[in-house]
């Protein structure tokens, strides 16, 4: 079984110092489960709820709520929520090593199609973080704030993923990489079929090679 992932939590205020970021620290919160097989992204949703706010919270009283200085507990708890309402969060994820993935969404309220690439660590981040992209791009951007992420996960829900695959070098890539190498062996001096097929074949596809022009006498 492999190692169950925990949430990293971006979070932004004017008065945090620059750790994850500008004004942005990074806190870490257990994760219960993988979020692996069929319910793997709704459980996610559910839980990322959670961690979210559990970790506000905690970069609230680490970084600018001082218990000290409150005469009692629902004093010092009052001022943690309002902090956390000034705060954004810029980002969830899983830690482990991230893959790109293809996307293909359909916004919520028949909004229209989108298409893009993310990076997650398995299948069902790569459905989270293509739907919190989406619930960005149908708000105004830049990232729910700390009182409003629970709705925001609830948005997230709404918007539909019709199509995910694990991408990690697309055709343009390998498009770009062989034109280089073919230009690399045209500038050694490198010729063949091998070679003169694999010219033919990118000028086919509409791709430029640069052929260095001949010494001058």
């Amino acid at each position: 079984m492999s190692e169950i992932p925990h949430f990293k939590v971006a979070i932004h205020h004017l008065d945090f110092p620059d750790e994850a970021g500008p004004k942005t620290v990074e806190i870490s919160v257990p994760a219960e489960k993988e979020f692996t097989g069929i319910s793997g992204v709704d459980d996610l949703l559910l839980e990322a709820k959670d961690a979210a706010v559990t970790a506000l919270k905690r970069a609230a009283g680490n970084y600018l709520v001082d218990y000290d200085s409150f005469g009692n507990d629902s004093q010092y708890l009052n001022r943690i929520d309002e902090v956390v309402a000034e705060m954004t969060v810029l980002s969830i994820t899983l830690s482990g090593e991230p893959r790109r993935y293809s996307v293909t969404g359909i916004y919520s309220d028949e909004g229209g199609d989108w298409s893009d690439w993310v990076y997650a660590i398995h299948d069902a981040e790569a459905e989270f973080q293509a739907k919190w992209t989406m619930a960005e791009n149908q708000g105004e951007g830049g990232g729910p704030s700390g009182e409003d992420i629970e709705d925001f996960i609830d948005t997230m829900d709404d918007i539909k993923i019709t199509y995910f695959h694990e991408e990690p070098v697309t055709k343009d890539e390998y498009r770009d990489a062989f034109r280089k190498l073919v230009e690399e062996a045209i500038a050694a001096g490198h010729s063949g079929p091998a070679l003169d097929d694999a010219i033919a074949k990118l000028q086919s596809d509409g791709v430029e090679i640069a052929v260095p022009s001949a010494p001058a006498l």
